[in-house]
């Protein structure tokens, strides 16, 4: 049972199982760790199989089972640590306290049944825990086989799922869920906690490199089951970012009711919701919601202001960004002219951009028709229309028929390569209602893919057909009153010369 490190302090002083860390204390082998403090000391319990912090700065190095608790406002260092708990989250920060973990080296943490690898508080009164991780060392952190995130909240189906707020700012990062948890986010909840009137934590990420993976409902970044998600990126990299099932890979999660999601900056690669089948359909985006698994549909409200997204994989049924599979809500979601995005794939169910995404820079999508074979992966290039130095590589997964890609210029682009051609088509500003020359509508319409054995010669729009035709008759107008003057000018002076002979001869 937990119980508050004050109540105990004048007994375990007595009974000489209390460590009060002053600066340039050593404490070796308790609860199984190395300790030390820093320069304004620590101070921590051992309590119940927890070693409780109950402020100032500490230094964790070595392995043990047992757990830590951070009840008061701390800086932790985790110096070659491995945590892997024997009751409850590895790691768990008390809603109302503020915790700094420094990581140093290659450090471990697991939860164990359904705790969070590193929980972060949130409690019924809507009090919530701010964690802040940095440094240049590494963290794997993995939630409990019942339930838990990797980082945020754990896997007790109450208030508790609901992750505090998470600050990253730097360090190099593994989160792993194992049972309807986010990588990082939510836990697993329940029902109950959508009609509740707790607002969710927040997620906030300034640096580092960070990989995440859900499970079972759980977003690999963002919401967990029945977990909002509200997420904020001003820099860091992500590189291998997968939902769990029904979710988005940074997103929403299975029943989430609202997903916000601010990208300023930060690299984005390999990026996947959940995959689902070709005959389920029922995938989650790449970045937006999860699929609609509840009676209700999961508002998305983004916008990506900047940074790169590569690679990035939507499940069957879903939008690369936006609504994942059976979600219709519109969405408000906003691509900014400084974002860049390449190799965004869905399987054309939904686009990778849905009407009324808007989009402020020049992006092109497209989709395969019916009649082209997609069961095998294909690898092709979109090039600049009339300059084919300008040429985007592509690699659609096996089934999959839509992609979408930033170009650099308002221009015609085409496909070229595995023997699949796209119409001439004009790309630009969204808002703009950019025509398609050949394949009518706005760019977030169809185009129409076809195999090279129907490509008909290059067409010319009828406007520029027309001007052509104007200028081909002006010309022709030209050439033949050139000519008849010159016809005119050859017979005068003929006609002179003749009559200027005739004259000598007399």
């Amino acid at each position: 049972m937990r119980r508050s490190c004050e109540a105990f302090f004048g007994i375990f002083f007595m009974l000489g199982v209390s460590f009060i860390i002053s600066e340039g204390v050593y404490a070796s082998g308790v609860g199984g760790y190395d300790i030390s403090s820093g320069e304004n000391g620590g101070s921590y319990l051992l309590v119940d199989g927890e070693i409780i912090i109950s402020g100032g700065e500490v230094k964790v190095s070595g392995e043990s089972d047992v757990p830590l608790r951070v009840i008061g406002d701390s800086k932790i260092i985790l110096s070659n640590a491995t945590i892997i708990s024997s009751q409850g989250a590895a790691i768990s920060v008390d809603s109302g306290v503020k915790a700094e973990l420094i990581l140093d080296g290659n450090n471990k943490v697991e939860g164990e049944g359904s705790g969070a690898g590193i929980n972060v508080g949130f409690n019924s009164t809507g009090s919530m825990a701010t964690l802040i991780i940095d440094g240049e060392g590494s963290l794997s952190a993995t939630g409990g086989t019942d339930g838990g995130a990797g980082i945020g909240g754990n896997g007790t189906k109450n208030v508790d799922a609901i992750n505090g707020k998470i600050i990253i700012r730097g360090g190099e990062i593994v989160a792993i869920a194992q049972k309807n948890s986010s990588g990082i986010g939510g836990g697993w909840g329940s029902e109950s906690i959508l009609d509740s009137k707790y607002s969710v934590g927040s997620i906030s990420v300034d640096g580092g490199a960070i990989s995440a993976t859900g499970n079972g409902g759980g977003a690999g970044i963002g919401g967990g089951k029945y977990i909002d998600a509200a997420i904020a990126v001003n820099d860091g990299v992500f590189k291998a970012v997968y939902g769990g099932q029904y979710a988005a890979g940074i997103g929403g999660g299975f029943c989430s009711n609202n997903v916000i999601i601010k990208i300023n900056k930060g690299s984005f690669s390999d990026i996947k919701g959940y995959e689902s089948s070709a005959d389920e359909m029922m995938g989650g985006a790449a970045i937006g919601s999860g699929a609609k698994m509840c009676d209700i549909d999961t508002k998305v409200t983004m916008s990506i202001i900047g940074g790169s997204i590569e690679n990035a994989v939507a499940g069957w049924g879903a939008a690369g960004i936006g609504n994942g599979a059976g979600n219709d809500i519109e969405s408000n979601i906003v691509i900014g002219k400084d974002a860049g995005i390449t190799r965004l794939y869905t399987d054309g169910e939904k686009m990778p951009l849905e009407e009324g995404v808007s989009v402020e820079g020049n992006l092109l999508q497209a989709v395969f028709s019916e009649s082209v074979d997609m069961s095998a992966e294909k690898s092709f290039e979109v090039v600049n229309y009339d300059d084919e130095s300008e040429a985007y590589e592509m690699k659609m997964p096996k089934g999959y028929r839509a992609f979408a890609t930033t170009v650099e210029k308002e221009a015609s682009y085409s496909v070229r390569g595995s023997k699949y051609y796209a119409d001439k088509e004009t790309v630009g500003k969204a808002e703009e209602k950019i025509k398609l020359n050949v394949a009518s509508g706005a760019i977030m319409a169809y185009s129409g893919l076809h195999p090279v054995e129907e490509m008909p010669e290059r067409k010319i729009a009828n406007d520029e057909n027309d001007s052509s035709n104007i200028m081909m008759w002006i010309c022709v107008g030209v050439g033949v009153l050139m000519s008849a003057i010159m016809m005119y000018v050859i017979c005068v002076v003929v006609f002179i010369k003749k009559r200027a002979s005739y004259r000598d001869n007399l």
